[in-house]
């Protein structure tokens, strides 16, 4: 075989992996579908918070296999992977639930900013949800950050939202090592309605992605992680079941 045609073959064989793996990312919305339709029994058991973590846990995971395979010494981030998984099962539950009219848009614009998440009821902004791994290494005042944000979101003028749906979902509390800084504190200054900032993991030392781990906590993150049962307790309170029921309000 000569060289071009075996860059041609090995080209193909690499885009057949890829359109395999979205295709299947795809068809597995009809799936979460029919899992939303028993909803009372995953909010009660918090079983969409459990899933919606392990899933993110598994994306981290296959990163950390390529950067071994590839020699990658900074891993690449995950926040698209996060939107994906996050507006697909927000947009299975919404469907499940037998919503009319709305959408779920990922980094759609909205005043001058792009949200991570934005719901539209018959094409009105609806609801805005900010994702985010955990805090930030370093990061000083993100009450700040997020507080502008809810300002911008709650003051354009033709598409603005209201305070009640303007949500904060981040992973953990973990990663966030700012000196002269408290947790609380910085919550206190959060403007936006109680209940909708909310970290899912309970525990700032576990933390989905092992690469912010230190040594001695990667082996006991990764066993919560394994499977559902393990994670719920892990799991805060309130979690994605309060945040995905307050949507489920604002949009039918």
């Amino acid at each position: 075989m000569e060289i071009p045609a075996k860059i041609e073959k090995c080209l193909e064989s690499e885009k057949g992996a890829r359109d395999s793996y979205y295709k299947s990312f795809s068809d597995k919305e009809a799936e979460w579908v029919d899992i939303f339709k028993n909803w009372e029994e995953i909010k009660r058991d918090r079983l969409l918070t459990r899933a919606f973590l392990r899933r993110i846990y598994l994306a981290y995971d296959s990163e950390r296999i390529l950067d071994k395979k590839i020699g990658r010494k900074r891993q690449r981030s995950i926040s698209s992977d996060m939107e994906n998984i996050f507006g697909q099962m927000l947009r299975a539950f919404l469907e499940s639930q037998k919503v009319k009219g709305f959408a779920v848009m990922i980094n759609d614009k909205l005043g001058n900013k792009e949200p991570d998440i934005l719901v539209t009821k018959n094409t009105k902004p609806t609801c805005v949800i900010e994702l985010k791994s955990d805090l930030g290494y370093s990061r000083k005042e993100w009450s700040e950050i997020l507080n502008k944000r809810l300002s911008v979101y709650t003051k354009i003028q033709e598409d603005k939202i209201q305070e009640k749906n303007f949500f904060v979902v981040i992973l953990t509390a973990g990663n966030w090592k700012t000196k002269n800084m408290d947790l609380k504190d910085e919550l206190r200054k959060w403007k936006g309605k109680k209940g909708n900032f909310v970290f899912l993991i309970k525990d700032p030392k576990i933390h989905p992605n092992p690469v912010k781990l230190s040594e001695g906590e990667i082996d006991e993150a990764t066993s919560v992680f394994n499977s559902l049962d393990s994670l719920n307790r892990i799991v805060s309170e309130p979690a994605l079941e309060e945040i995905f029921s307050k949507i489920l309000s604002s949009v039918k």
